[in-house]
């Protein structure tokens, strides 16, 4: 039993979502807390999992990929595949940046990866260019990186 003090945090969320938490909850804001709650433990494990996955080049490129790469919540795990797969365009001053990259080769790995995976990696990527821009970039890409 967690016995840290809790903060009221309102979320808005869609009617379906709302639903949802109630079917498979005693009630959608039980549901909310609880998803909430084990969001922090799930990312961070998730990206411990996916560490060695990725080379340096790979990340510094989704680093990038992300800039031009459109994010809504109901698309979770498929926008960077979808931008890669469809934008071509858009990602062409990308990956003239990054001429090593293969973007077949990164579309068949992120296609591997199951769409809980790719949707902390695409978090972790939106998250440097949010929050984390004063962390020098190879050190935030390390975190992915075999120990």
């Amino acid at each position: 039993m967690n016995s840290k003090p809790r903060v009221m945090v309102g979320p808005r969320i869609a009617e379906e979502n709302r639903d949802y938490l109630g079917e498979v909850w005693e009630n959608p804001h039980q549901g909310a807390e609880w998803i909430l709650a084990s969001w922090p433990n799930l990312y961070r494990r998730t990206l411990q999992e996916m560490r060695g996955y990725w080379i340096t080049m790979e990340l510094d490129f989704i680093l990038d990929a992300v800039e031009v790469t459109t994010f809504f919540p109901e698309m979770a795990g498929q926008s960077l595949l979808y931008t890669m797969q469809d934008g071509h365009v858009v990602l062409t001053a990308v990956l003239e940046k990054h001429p090593e990259i293969i973007l077949a080769s990164m579309i068949d790995k992120l296609k591997r990866m199951s769409f809980f995976s790719r949707a902390c990696l695409e978090i972790w990527a939106r998250s440097y260019r949010l929050r984390h821009l004063a962390t020098p970039r190879g050190e935030y890409i390390s975190q992915l990186l075999p120990t």
